[in-house]
């Protein structure tokens, strides 16, 4: 694979990152309310709601889990993941690629009716721009490898492919205390406000890859918003449950 093909084939994963992450936000906005909302809980009431408001948080959580381990630690040769891309970016000469490609300044040109500014002043002001933009994509690498080895090196996200790998896409019994069983989630010691921690990682290590790969970034907090109004929207129709018979 030629230099620009690898260029190319990093940044059409980038991309595909980005939304599989905005696809997770989506799906955890949805997860929200059925794990923190104690209003709608009321509302649902006891009996056959509350089962089925406890499936529902079950298989939305699962979801989640699965998404989360996916676009982080997927490492199948084709997967846009996380450790993909930051195995790619290793490669100094990517670094190098990537680097001229942000510090490019388009054509100086003097706008008015003044006295034209000779060229070596033009060239002057482009290069303090270079050198501008170069500082800046050397910030944005550096924090991106400090934001890569908090998220990689996080027990939460270890604990949470853990239960991917063993209750989810596969499950594993094992022998202990003369009794086959599946692995205990307890024993993973992962709690729910986890989920929205590591999510804050990635959005951050996913946004610094944005920026080093494709000089851009993400409108999260219009996200954020829209995500907010459908959520409140949507279980906003879930009324009070009538205790005797258990409907809605």
């Amino acid at each position: 694979m030629s230099g620009a093909q690898q260029i190319e084939k990093l940044r059409a994963r980038a991309e595909v990152v980005l939304d599989q992450l905005i696809g997770l936000e989506k799906k955890y906005a949805m997860l929200k309310p059925l794990a923190y909302d104690a209003g709608l809980a009321e509302r649902v009431g006891k009996g056959a709601p509350a089962h089925g408001h406890a499936i529902l948080q079950d298989a939305m959580l699962e979801v989640c889990v699965l998404d989360l381990v996916k676009l982080s630690l997927d490492m199948s040769e084709r997967a846009p993941s996380l450790v993909n891309i930051m195995a790619t970016l290793d490669d100094e000469a990517v670094k190098g690629a990537l680097r001229s490609d942000y510090t490019v300044v388009p054509p100086m040109r003097q706008v008015g009716t003044s006295e034209p500014l000779p060229e070596e002043v033009l060239e002057s002001i482009a290069e303090r721009e270079r050198h501008r933009l170069g500082t800046e994509f050397d910030a944005a690498w550096e924090r991106l490898a400090a934001e890569w080895t908090e998220l990689k090196g996080d027990q939460r996200l270890q604990g949470f492919k853990t239960w991917r790998d063993k209750l989810i896409a596969h499950a594993d019994l094992h022998h202990k205390d003369g009794a086959y069983s599946l692995t205990a989630l307890a024993d993973l010691k992962l709690k729910w406000g986890d989920m929205k921690a590591l999510l804050g990682e990635v959005r951050a290590v996913v946004d610094s890859v944005s920026t080093v790969t494709r000089a851009s970034s993400f409108a999260w907090d219009m996200l954020d918003q829209q995500l907010t109004d459908a959520s409140e929207a949507f279980f906003g129709l879930v009324g009070p449950c009538d205790e005797e018979t258990g409907a809605i």
